[in-house]
């Protein structure tokens, strides 16, 4: 299985847990961190699926507006400068940057509804 890896930025938004895949700018939503990622990988999968069965890879592409990219930049850099600051010290970000593998399936049958 190949692997392609996704920007992904994290945010709260109306009490919702957002991740945010900002190269092709699709969202999963959840109560908590770990099921919006779960959920957006459910949906990249989707996407990617259905640009396969189109035959059209153009589709994948749709980049999330600029300021998002900036704020995963921001995001990703405090995420680093805590790694050197004592704790306790500065509070946790509003936003979160992380890297998200996706698995590329060869059988796009297994997107199909059960």
């Amino acid at each position: 299985m190949e692997t392609a890896t996704v920007c992904v930025l994290g945010y709260e938004e109306e009490g919702q847990c957002i991740a945010h895949a900002l190269e092709m700018d699709i969202i999963g939503v959840g109560d908590t961190w770990d099921a919006a990622l779960q959920e957006l990988k459910g949906n990249i999968e989707a996407h990617l699926a259905f640009a396969k069965d189109l035959g059209d890879d153009s589709l994948i592409f749709r980049p999330a507006p600029p300021h998002l990219f900036q704020k995963f930049k921001e995001a990703q850099e405090a995420q680093l400068r805590s790694l050197v600051r004592q704790q306790g010290e500065r509070p946790l970000p509003k936003f979160r940057s992380r890297a998200l593998d996706v698995q590329r399936n060869l059988d796009a049958a297994e997107f199909a509804p059960a």
